[in-house]
């Protein structure tokens, strides 16, 4: 018996009858309001209310932020990728955000990739970028990263039927295939030591299909990044890298704020390049001297 029936069961008729008396008086004069209908109460769902959106915000915030707290920050070694799906979150539902800067290398790499391509994605990380814009206009993308948390981030948290993820050593083992029509790399190079780049350059060129773009974006200046092995002190430089092994090059630059005091700064470069001067030429950037013609 329910604590409501014990009580009803010890109240005289003649105090039911006053007390029910009492509660329709109130009703009249909108002392109580009247209980809503069973059909307004059907509709009524306490999960889309602002507060409880609120709440869940709130609460997914701090799983993340904790996460990335004991993975990353107070992490003896912390991965080398970063948890983009965070950031991701942090830019659309936090109040306070550092912006979308962050996720112009997926941008701009994705304006490679045309509808139906083969895409290699190299040192893809938690595969955030491989699925979120990669993988919207190709056909099918490889993306690997030689660590293995890495790869399991990315099939937890950026599975997708048009991804396939492996865990392989860009520098010992081989590509998953030759036969891509654009080649991404995007902030791996610098963690490479400075001997293996014609090693690297050599491969993706072979995977590459004839008239292929190769894309990426890496760190310019020094950023604070401990684990980067090579770096790039302006545009030139990073010409000068690829000028080799391409005949058409071009390189854009730009610096964000990567905090919400504005106190850290880093400066990216990104690159496109290839042998054939119509592959470039359809995206419509504006070279200048950003072009190497040699042959």
């Amino acid at each position: 018996m329910s604590l409501g029936s014990a009580i009803r069961s010890r109240l005289s008729p003649e105090t039911k009858r006053k007390l029910r008396s009492l509660v329709d008086g109130a009703r009249r004069v909108k002392i109580i309001p009247p209980l809503p209908s069973l059909a307004a109460l059907s509709r009524f769902d306490p999960l889309a209310s602002d507060l409880a959106e609120r709440v869940m915000t709130r609460l997914l915030e701090r799983r993340m932020a904790k996460r990335v707290h004991r993975e990353w920050v107070d992490a003896t070694a912390p991965p080398h990728h970063s948890f983009n799906n965070y950031g991701a979150f942090r830019l659309a539902m936090l109040p306070q955000t550092v912006g979308a800067f962050p996720f112009l290398r997926g941008f701009l790499s994705m304006m490679a990739v045309s509808e139906g391509d083969k895409v290699l994605d190299i040192s893809c990380g938690d595969g955030f970028f491989s699925k979120r814009f990669f993988s919207t206009r190709a056909s099918h993308v490889d993306a690997f990263d030689v660590e293995t948390y890495a790869i399991e981030m990315a099939n937890r948290y950026n599975a997708d039927p048009k991804v396939s993820y492996t865990v392989r050593d860009a520098i010992t083992d081989p590509f998953p295939a030759t036969d891509y029509d654009v080649v991404i790399w995007d902030g791996g190079i610098a963690h490479f030591p400075p001997g293996t780049n014609d090693l690297m350059m050599g491969k993706v060129k072979a995977a590459l299909k004839p008239g292929g773009l190769f894309v990426g974006s890496e760190s310019l200046g020094f950023d604070g990044s401990e684990d980067h092995l090579q770096r790039w002190m302006d545009e030139a430089e990073v010409r000068a890298m690829l000028a080799p092994y391409f005949r058409f090059v071009e390189v854009y630059s730009t610096s964000y704020f990567y905090n919400l005091d504005r106190t850290g700064s880093r400066g990216e470069f990104y690159w496109r390049c290839s042998d054939s001067e119509a592959s470039l030429d359809k995206f419509n950037w504006t070279r200048g001297d950003n072009t190497n013609k040699s042959s």
